[in-house]
């Protein structure tokens, strides 16, 4: 018995050959249609049953024709006319994509941070005539300030031989580019642009058509820069510039367009927190001990501008530069953005926020931490802060409150990844067994 053959046409004439029609079947309520079509694969005319494009066979699309007049329905999207709006429901953030936004707001601000006081080290470089490998001057204490901002040890701290350091102090412009653009290197500019980037790509559907522009010209400019690798020291400031631009072009975006639910909360928090762990160790690093009349003067200036404060302190205290009122306005200033009394109490807000955290039950471990961090600023005398050790120079009762509130702003960030960064996949099963 043979199998029946179809019409083709081969070689500018009609053969019988065998064919193969496969169709597709849509769900449709509680059964299926078939679509009025599929593919149909034929040979080349032989006897053979085995149908093979291998072998020389043909496949072309073949449409179902109903005798029936039927009423074409084009395949299209059918808007919606009701008046009634539709309820908009709140769905829980995934885990993942919780995590991912969490450090999209921490690497935008390691990028800001470290790009600031890179360029504000540079700039001081460029203007200071003094020898920066004299010991205790302002210069070693903003390179070694970098290096402790950025974690991007050994830097001009490190275990280097005496005269290898010295020589760094002499001429940082070496060092200062390897921690620019040194993709590989811990903790520098190019590392905290590749996470960013990482991170941002990972919460892709995230962001708006604009907010991708930004991005994608930011990324276009940074690696235009770090192939060409300026020398030039002009060049490379006007290269932090650049990039400092689409940040904060990067961050305008995101207010605008972002909604203020979950995913924003999370992305926020983490640049509050990340912003607060930096302004901590910055202060730390400069205000270590009391320096000269000028030195001080010169590391006080240098502080204000890499946190974009300077403007800031000139309109609220119409004096010159004072340490008392300087770590007031970045320590407890709650109308100050960038202090942090208001950092502290916008991640205390968003903690509060968090699934499980609610006021009617005592405080969670999160929020334990960032109310105690909270209160310790509140509590805080800025005259007795300011004061430094009348024998040793050092600035004790500082180093102390910020040790303390930098643990516990850290425990904050620790435990909200441990709490709510799991990445357990809870199995569904697709289908029910009778098993005997």
């Amino acid at each position: 018995m043979n199998f029946s053959s179809t019409p083709s046409w081969l070689n500018d004439k009609i053969v019988a050959g065998h064919s193969l029609f496969r169709s597709f079947l849509v769900s449709h309520n509680n059964g299926f249609i078939a679509m009025p079509g599929g593919l149909t694969r034929t040979n080349t005319g032989d006897n053979s049953i085995i149908i093979s494009n291998q072998r020389g066979g043909i496949s072309k699309d073949t449409w179902v024709l109903s005798a029936d007049e039927e009423q074409e329905k084009p395949v299209m999207l059918q808007l919606n006319t009701d008046s009634v709006p539709k309820k908009v429901f709140k769905r829980s953030l995934p885990s993942h994509t919780a995590e991912n936004l969490f450090w999209v707001g921490r690497y935008t601000e390691r990028v800001i941070y470290n790009a600031r006081l890179q360029r504000t080290v540079m700039q001081y470089i460029l203007q200071s005539n003094k020898n920066i490998s004299s010991a205790g001057g302002s210069g070693m204490i903003l390179l070694q300030a970098l290096t402790r901002c950025t974690y991007s040890y050994p830097g001009f701290l490190g275990t280097d031989h005496p005269d290898t350091l010295v020589e760094k102090f002499n001429n940082p412009w070496p060092e200062l580019t390897d921690v620019l653009y040194t993709e590989k290197r811990s903790g520098s500019l190019g590392q905290n642009i590749s996470q960013l980037i990482h991170a941002v790509y990972s919460t892709r559907n995230f962001w708006s058509t604009d907010t991708w522009r930004v991005l994608r010209k930011m990324e276009d400019d940074w690696n235009k820069a770090k192939d060409d690798k300026h020398t030039d020291h002009l060049k490379i400031i006007g290269t932090i510039d650049t990039l400092n631009t689409s940040m904060f072009a990067f961050l305008g975006m995101n207010r605008e367009s972002v909604r203020r639910e979950q995913g924003w909360n999370i992305m926020d928090m983490g640049r509050k927190i990340e912003q607060s762990l930096f302004l901590i160790t910055l202060i730390q690093s400069i205000f270590q001990k009391r320096q000269e009349e000028q030195e001080e003067h010169e590391l006080l200036e240098s502080i204000m501008i890499a946190s974009q404060s300077l403007i800031t302190y000139r309109y609220t205290y119409r004096d010159h530069l004072q340490l008392p009122q300087a770590l007031e306005l970045l320590m407890l200033d709650v109308n100050y953005p960038k202090s942090l009394a208001y950092l502290v109490k916008k991640i205390k807000r968003y903690v509060a926020l968090l699934p499980g955290e609610t006021k009617d039950v005592p405080l969670g471990h999160t929020q334990r931490y960032i109310h105690e961090a909270d209160l310790l600023l509140k509590l805080a005398n800025i005259i007795e802060l300011s004061k430094h050790d009348p024998l040793s120079g050092e600035y004790s009762v500082l180093h102390q409150f910020l040790n303390k509130l930098y643990l516990l702003i850290a425990e904050t960030a620790t435990l909200i990844s441990k709490t709510y960064f799991k990445h357990n996949q809870i199995q569904k099963q697709l289908f029910t067994t009778n098993l005997l």
